[in-house]
């Protein structure tokens, strides 16, 4: 298995085409993990002490089993009128973040990828998606009458169809909640307690927070998508998730558009204040400024873009001398036209070239 090194979501989709040449659909189930030092396992483990010997699944399964019956007595067993079975309950503790013997895969490879790209709780970690064969031969379908007929513990206990591997099941929860379905997700139970991934790919820990960002542009996979019930967005806005600023910049340069400049400053001015060395809202600003004929305030926004950088300081002096000319200061504005030509000569700009030098007739005129 040759493991391939993701940092951008055009690499991880050319990645997932690339173990399924064919494009079948629901060739693979995967799952993200944060961690590429993470294994993939039930999170019921992880209660266990480090010390444990893991050869036996007696305790593990007792967590379970305790899990189930505590459910049952606090009477929350319950859900759209019928009684939930075991691997139910299962399901929806999960989902709410208790630790069961369910693995949570999805058929969405995006989605994995996802989780796969979260902060680690400590420093910056590469994350890795696994990827698992969905084979019949060695995953089985836990189907609705199945789940009817069979006990809990039967899914630890069955017979392998293939003598050198443990048997795993596969379930896919129908009508359980709305997480669920915005997930894809499809739970895997059984057989050994890791699952070694038949193919996976590691997600460079600098990259994460672009490939959020190019999810959610590209497919709307974000944690609002994701985790789509009150339980969901509650955990979304907890102690230790970063607040999710609104993209004030964006919202300032569609009011902007639409010649709504008053809009727009207001947005640009809380664009700053979540990030006073971003030159972008300062620039605009002082375009809006501009419009609505506040020049001077318009003067001290450019006057900041030249103290932060910008990369296009032509345009900066072509606007900051304007603003400056309709304050009848004149001499300050050829100033800033003459720095502006000199710029735009360097980068042999015509564009700049020639408003530079219309700009200096029209004042010497």
């Amino acid at each position: 298995m040759v493991t391939r090194r993701i940092k951008t979501l055009n690499e991880f989709i050319k990645w997932v085409e690339s173990i399924n040449p064919s494009l079948k659909s629901d060739q693979f189930l995967f799952r993200g993990l944060s961690n590429d030092a993470y294994q993939i396992e039930a999170s019921a483990w992880r209660r266990l002490p480090s010390s444990f010997n893991r050869s036996s699944l007696d305790e593990f399964l007792d967590i379970n089993r305790v899990l189930i019956k505590e459910v049952r007595l606090l009477g929350h067993d319950h859900k759209n009128g019928r009684q939930l079975k075991d691997l139910e309950i299962l399901a929806e503790l999960q989902h709410l973040g208790a630790a069961t013997c369910l693995i949570d895969f999805t058929y969405n490879a995006q989605i994995a990828l996802w989780f796969a790209c979260q902060p680690s709780s400590s420093a910056p970690t590469d994350g890795k998606v696994g990827a698992v064969l969905n084979d019949p031969n060695t995953i089985e379908e836990i189907t609705p009458k199945m789940l009817e007929v069979r006990d809990f513990d039967s899914f630890f206990n069955a017979p392998s169809k293939k003598i050198w591997q443990p048997q795993l099941f596969r379930w896919q929860p129908r009508h359980l909640n709305n997480r669920i379905a915005s997930q894809h997700s499809v739970f895997l139970l059984g057989g050994n307690q890791v699952i070694p991934p038949d193919e996976e790919c590691i997600i460079d820990a600098t990259c994460k927070e672009e490939i959020l960002k190019s999810l959610d542009v590209c497919s709307h996979i974000t944690g609002k998508t994701l985790f789509n019930d009150l339980e969901g967005f509650a955990s979304q806005h907890a102690h230790n998730k970063p607040f999710p600023v609104p993209d004030y910049f964006v919202l300032g340069q569609q009011a902007y558009q639409r010649q709504e400049y008053e809009e727009a400053i207001n947005n640009y001015d809380k664009a700053i204040r979540w990030n006073p060395k971003d030159a972008n809202p300062y620039f605009w600003r002082g375009h809006a400024r501009v419009s609505i004929q506040q020049y001077q305030e318009a003067i001290d926004d450019f006057d900041e873009v030249c103290h932060i950088g910008w990369s296009k300081m032509e345009s900066v002096y072509q606007i900051r001398g304007y603003a400056k000319s309709c304050l009848g200061l004149s001499n300050e504005a050829k100033q800033d036209y003459q720095i502006g030509l000199h710029l735009a000569k360097q980068d042999n700009n015509q564009q700049y070239i020639k408003i530079f030098q219309n700009a200096l007739r029209e004042l010497n005129s």
